[in-house]
């Protein structure tokens, strides 16, 4: 896990996907487990052939490590819920039929993904903090999320050849609070 050099090495996205359901298991409580935090390796790179899908109350600490994707194919981090037991993205539905909260996603650099970040429906206190694209089709990508906040995220050469915005803020978003884009 973690051995990517930026042209080899091993798809670490069945690790990380097992270990975001594990930390973060379907609740009854709409509380979940708030504090927990899934922290990553900073010294290593991660190489991701799928999306990882990102359950309701997630903490995750990139720590500055570099994430990789499949040549601009595939998104990086999705909102998810549990439904019958299966952990689903939202992002093909309206995120008004979900209730997802007290999601923070920091510390990370993302490199050559479609979408680094593409949540759906997150309400109440959601954080994206430290975040950086570089040869990405789009930064960060939100739809009918609310009390979303920002904070120092940068995004080079994002969207280059696409026509594609690096930040896109969608569809019924309410209350966001952005700082040092």
């Amino acid at each position: 896990v973690g051995d990517y050099n930026g042209t080899t090495g091993t798809d670490d996205y069945d690790a990380i996907q097992k270990v975001l359901k594990v930390a973060y298991p379907p609740s009854n409580s709409r509380f979940g487990e708030i504090g927990k935090e899934v922290s990553f390796d900073s010294s290593k790179r991660y190489f991701v052939s799928k999306e990882i899908l990102v359950p309701p109350f997630a903490k995750i600490n990139g720590n500055r490590t570099i994430m990789y994707g499949l040549n601009k194919t595939n998104d990086c981090f999705v909102s998810a819920i549990w439904n019958s037991g299966e952990l689903i993205k939202t992002t093909s539905k309206s995120g008004s039929q979900y209730f997802l909260s007290w999601v923070e996603l920091k510390n990370f650099r993302f490199r050559h993904f479609n979408r680094s970040i593409f949540f759906v429906g997150l309400t109440q206190q959601t954080l994206l903090e430290r975040v950086e694209s570089t040869q990405c089709n789009q930064h960060i990508v939100s739809k009918e999320n609310y009390f979303l906040t920002v904070n120092i995220s940068t995004a080079d050469q994002v969207g280059v050849g696409t026509g594609l915005p690096a930040y896109q803020f969608s569809t019924l978003n309410g209350m966001l609070n952005l700082n040092n884009l």
